[in-house]
Parts: structure tokens; C-alpha cells; sequence
């Protein structure tokens, strides 16, 4: 008979809200967990360790029963006070740190647990060269993070709480060149969980797997098939591991074989079949889409504006010697007088300072809205509940939303405004904007409704908001792909910032206005920014506020074509670009358009015009790739 050992059980569990497990989940997630620690375990007997990203500290406590000692380590203040109160041990200890500057001197643990964390963050490099730096010679990462082909496959809604995923090939090439011996696992849940080796390993020459590929389909392999998590052993010295790893949820067996839970899995197996029908049909219409856009590139490449820029084109390749744009630091020639200059090394006091990360939490009244047009339903329920979330670390905040195309039914606890029609983006703001400074509120921020923000979201706008003195306009970054546009590194300043998530303080709209109603969509961001930068108030881009916006530099249908053609027409006259207002006339006219005079347009005041950027078309500022 093998050990027997318990797990703690504190009275009550830390809540769970996705962003990382506590004794409050159950069924599978909790399985995947507590399989990693279990292993852990087992290689920190009589070690000093290091648990990294802890969460509430049942992991740190269950490897605290064998090894010498135990340092949890976590970002989160209730989750560090929580594991504190419950998880007590005489070599068992904890506190808040991060990562990326973990609390602890050089060389001063043999073993580095780190499950779940990589995936959180985007400075995977610095997070390892943080390891190795406490890691005492010969001593071992354990570390793991879903397979992003498995875990995120094309289709499948994003985890908001992820910033940066890896697939098997990146998680192995990051490893490998940091530690001279790394052996890779796969973790799969099947009513329990599985840790085998990867890649062709030898103890895995004789194993077969089977796979339910449908109703009547099955697949035989060689190896281990498609596992949802990578975990990986990393050292400098030659490590000993057991060739596999597996832990059998007896009780979730036995639950099966009760009439009940066989009920169950019926019911879920009808939900199954239902929802692959509603895949099915998705991807009908992914196809079709696939097909008109094609059509679309097609046109693109036989019209005369492409054959007559051929020349052009291949004389910028030619130029950039083939080589791909640089994608940091941004060009210096975009970033404002006193910026940092692409060869020196950003400040990191300076960049903290920018960001407001030594500022206590804003004492912000938040407002959020969003603007629909016929989105589904779940979209932008979706997108109002990270509103929500990301809200909480502010004390909550007051949530919008304008309906220009059909009514939607918001979620509860968002007050919906009556229907004006279709005004357009900045008009639908501009009404939700003077609702909620009516109400009070301190600082507007539009979203698109077809994103999400990511749980930290908001209070990095606030914090970036709040060091500006309330006085910039603040864009969240956009992921998984970022806008091109430019922005110093050290500063944050930016040319111009995109209304898909945009912070809008009350003083600056006191000040300056909202958004020109004359755009009925596009463009409207561009002109707040230069109507902001023209006014002395700060533009900036805060790269640690991340918004899901999957759409950024999506292909540009005939119709939206067309009225960004407009807007860039009107964008050209107000601020003083006759070249720019001639072109954008001329494509509106070979698109079929018969465009209207432009005589209601008011330019701006002659010294404004020097912020305006119309030499790279609609990027309105040289792309950083």
C-alpha cells in the first residue's frame, strides 16, 4: 500500500472567478490541479521550494508536508491573505510578489513550481530569467500552461484571464534555450488526469492511445493524443522522473454507476449533439464568409489601383531588403519632444510613473459603454460582464449600453438608454457620455461590444488616467493582434488612440468635447486625439490594460470600405488636407458612391493642423510593422 496524505481544507474557500483555482471549484478543473501539485510533491521531499503564482495556497501546503521549506508567491493581495489565514505550517510561509521580480535572493531554492502562470503575461523571457536567477545551481523548474492549439483551437471563445498562450513547439523552444536538460509532458483529463511524455520519449516507444473522434469514429496512435496542458521539468543537472503520471477520481467512477448520473450523461451527451449542430452550421458560415472575402481579395488585386502601385510595392520590398519591419521600440520620429529614443533604454521608474503603478487604487467614479448594431446577444452580454469584473478592483461602476440597431435586452444591472435609431459610434457615445457625467461619474470609457476586457483592465486605464492628472485621453491595448500604430516606450504617448477601448476622462470632455457627430463611424477617434494633442491634453496607450478586440486589422468589406472613405473625406477637409479629401472623393466615386458637399464641415483652427499625420493613409501615423 502506497502513502496516504490529505489535503487541507480550510472552513470556508477563497471565491472563484476563473482567474485562478480555489477550494470553491470542483469536477475537472479541480482534478488538473491537484494531478500537478501531486507530482510536485513528490519531487520536493526535503527540498526548499518556491511556489509561484500560488493562488490560495493548497499546492504550497501539500508540497510543505515533505519539503525542507515552502515559499508561496502571488499577485494578489486576497489571495496571499487568504492563504496565510488558512494554510499553516512551521516551513510553510507567504507573500505577495510577482513573477517577474520574485521577493527572494539569488540561488536560494532547489525547486521552482509554476503552474498556470506563463499564459498570464506577456514577458515570458523575464519571468524566466527570474527563475534562474533564485534557482540554486542543479535545481528544477516544474512548470506547465495549456497547449494553445488544444485549449484555444480556432472557434473556441478566448479566456479572458490569458494574455499570452504557447503552442507544444514555442513551450519547448523557450525552455530549451534556458536549461540544458528539459523533459516535456502532456496532461489530458479522462475522469482523472494523465501526465505522460512527449516527444517520442522512450517510455512512451510501446504506448498506444485511443480516441472517440464522433459517433462512430475512433482513432488509434502512437503516444499520447492531444493533450490539453504541457507541463514541462527543466534543469542544468540530468533529471530523474517518473515515466508517467496518473491519478484515477475513484469516487467520480463510482458516481457513474448510479442511475442518476448516467441520466446525466445522456442529458449531456443530447447537449453535445446540439451544440455540434450549431458548430456545424457555424462553420457553413465561416465558409461562406471565407468565400466572399476571397472574391473580395480577388477584385482587390485585379483593379487598376493594384497593377498601377505593383512598382511601388515591389520598390518598398526592395528598400526594406526583404526583411520584416522592426515591431519595437516604436519610431522615434512619432513619439513627442522629451520622449525616449528607440536606442536608449526605456526608464522603468519613469514607466511606472506613467502608469500610475506606485499611486494607491484611483478613488475613480467609472462609467462603461458600449455601443450595439445588431451584435449577437451573448457578444455583448459577454463583453458587459468583463465590464463588470474588471470593474470590482474600483469598488464597481456604472455599465451603458445605446442600442443603434435592434433592441437588445441588457444584462441585469445596465442600464440601457431608450433607441435613437442608428445615430452612428461617436453620436451613441456622446449620449452615454452625457448620461454618465450626469451621473457622476469621473471617467468614461467606450468599448466595442464585439471585445472584452481582460479582469485588470479597467484599473490600469484609472491608475494611467490618474497619473495624467486626468488630463489624457487613455487607449487600452488591444490582443491578440495589437494596432500597428506607434508609442513611446518610455511615455506611452501615441499618436492617436482608438475608440475600441478608450478612456475619456470628465475634465478632458469638459475641455475639449466629445466626439464629432459628423463621423457617423470611423475616423471619430482620430480627430478626438488630434483635437486633444491640439489642446495640450496627453494621448496615450497603456500596454498593460488589455482588451480582446479579435477583429484589429481584419479584412475591410465593399461597404465599411466606403465609409471609411467618407469619414476620411470629412477627417481631410476639417483638418486642413486637400490631397486627402480629393483621393478619398475620387475612391468613393469608383466604389459607385456620388458624394455630397462638404460644405457643413468647420476646419480647425490653422495652428491645430500641425498634430494631423495624412501621409500613411488611414494608419494616420508610420505603422510599426
Amino acid at each position: 500500500m502506497g502513502e496516504i496524505f490529505t489535503r487541507a481544507q480550510p472552513p470556508a474557500p477563497l471565491g472563484f472567478t476563473g482567474e485562478r483555482m480555489t477550494g470553491a471549484a470542483h469536477g475537472q478543473i479541480e482534478i488538473e490541479h491537484l494531478h500537478r501539485y501531486f507530482l510536485a510533491r513528490e519531487m520536493a521531499r526535503g527540498l526548499r521550494v518556491l511556489d509561484i503564482a500560488c493562488g490560495e495556497g493548497y499546492g504550497a501546503e501539500l508540497m510543505a508536508q515533505v519539503a525542507e521549506s515552502v515559499i508561496g508567491v502571488d499577485v494578489s493581495e486576497e489571495a496571499i491573505r487568504f492563504a496565510g489565514q488558512n494554510y499553516r505550517r512551521p516551513n510553510l510561509s507567504f507573500r505577495l510578489g510577482d513573477g517577474r521580480a520574485i521577493p527572494l535572493p539569488d540561488a536560494s531554492v532547489d525547486l521552482v513550481a509554476s503552474f498556470e502562470t506563463l499564459e498570464h503575461f506577456y514577458e515570458h523571457e523575464a519571468f524566466l530569467a527570474e527563475i534562474r536567477r533564485v534557482l540554486r545551481p542543479g535545481g528544477v523548474l516544474l512548470l506547465s500552461t495549456p497547449d494553445r492549439d488544444v485549449y484555444s483551437p480556432d472557434g473556441r471563445p478566448a479566456n479572458a484571464f490569458h494574455v499570452r498562450e504557447l503552442d507544444q513547439r514555442e513551450f519547448s523552444a523557450l525552455l530549451s534555450g534556458r536549461f540544458r536538460h528539459v523533459t516535456l509532458y502532456g496532461q489530458r483529463p479522462m475522469v482523472g488526469s494523465a501526465i505522460l511524455p512527449l516527444g517520442g520519449a522512450p517510455a512512451m516507444g510501446a504506448a498506444l492511445s485511443f480516441d472517440r473522434r464522433g459517433e462512430a469514429h475512433f482513432e488509434a496512435q502512437q503516444g499520447f493524443a492531444r493533450p490539453l496542458y504541457l507541463l514541462a521539468a527543466c534543469s542544468d543537472a540530468p533529471l530523474r522522473l517518473p515515466s508517467a503520471s496518473l491519478y484515477v477520481e475513484a469516487s467520480q467512477l463510482d458516481a457513474w454507476r448510479s442511475a442518476g448520473a448516467l441520466a446525466a450523461v445522456e442529458a449531456a451527451e443530447e447537449a453535445l449533439q446540439r451544440e455540434r449542430a450549431a458548430l456545424s452550421a457555424r462553420i457553413a458560415a465561416l465558409e461562406a464568409e471565407a468565400a466572399r472575402l476571397q472574391g473580395f481579395l480577388d477584385a482587390m488585386r485585379a483593379s487598376t489601383s493594384w497593377r498601377i502601385t505593383r512598382p511601388l510595392r515591389a520598390l518598398v520590398t526592395r528598400l526594406r531588403g526583404g526583411r520584416e519591419v522592426e515591431l519595437s521600440p516604436p519610431p522615434r520620429a512619432h513619439a513627442p519632444a522629451g520622449a525616449a529614443t528607440p536606442s536608449a533604454r526605456p526608464d522603468p521608474a519613469r514607466q511606472r510613473a506613467r502608469l500610475g503603478l506606485d499611486l494607491p487604487m484611483p478613488a475613480l467614479s467609472v462609467a462603461v459603454g458600449v455601443v450595439t448594431y445588431n451584435n449577437p446577444p451573448d457578444e455583448v452580454a459577454r463583453c458587459l460582464e468583463s465590464a463588470r469584473l474588471a470593474l470590482a478592483p474600483l469598488g464597481g461602476g456604472l455599465l451603458l449600453q445605446l442600442d443603434n440597431g435592434a433592441p437588445l435586452e441588457p444584462p441585469p444591472g445596465v442600464r440601457r438608454l431608450a433607441p435613437r435609431g442608428n445615430i452612428g459610434f461617436g453620436a451613441g457615445h456622446n449620449a452615454m457620455m452625457q448620461e454618465a457625467f450626469a451621473a457622476g461619474a469621473e471617467l468614461y470609457i467606450a468599448a466595442n461590444p464585439d471585445g472584452f476586457f481582460h479582469p485588470r483592465c479597467i484599473e490600469a486605464l484609472a491608475r494611467m488616467v490618474e497619473a495624467a492628472g486626468r488630463a489624457a485621453l487613455v487607449e487600452a491595448r488591444q490582443f491578440p493582434a495589437e494596432h500597428p500604430k506607434p508609442y513611446d516606450p518610455e511615455g506611452f504617448d501615441t499618436p492617436w488612440a482608438s475608440g475600441a477601448c478608450l478612456a475619456i476622462p470628465r475634465a478632458v470632455w469638459e475641455r475639449i468635447g466629445g466626439f464629432d457627430e459628423g463621423f457617423f463611424m470611423y475616423c471619430e477617434d482620430v480627430d478626438l486625439s488630434w483635437r486633444a494633442r491640439a489642446q495640450g491634453v496627453a494621448v496615450r496607450l497603456n500596454p498593460t490594460a488589455l482588451y480582446m478586440h479579435a477583429v484589429t486589422n481584419r479584412s475591410t468589406s465593399a461597404a465599411a470600405w466606403r465609409m471609411m472613405l467618407a469619414s476620411g473625406r470629412r477627417l481631410g477637409a476639417k483638418w486642413g488636407s486637400a490631397a486627402f479629401r480629393d483621393w478619398a472623393t475620387a475612391k468613393l466615386r469608383e466604389a459607385g458612391e456620388s458624394p455630397a458637399p462638404l460644405e457643413e464641415v468647420t476646419p480647425v483652427p490653422e495652428a491645430w493642423r500641425a498634430v494631423a499625420e495624412f501621409g500613411h493613409g488611414f494608419s494616420f501615423a508610420e505603422p510599426r510593422w
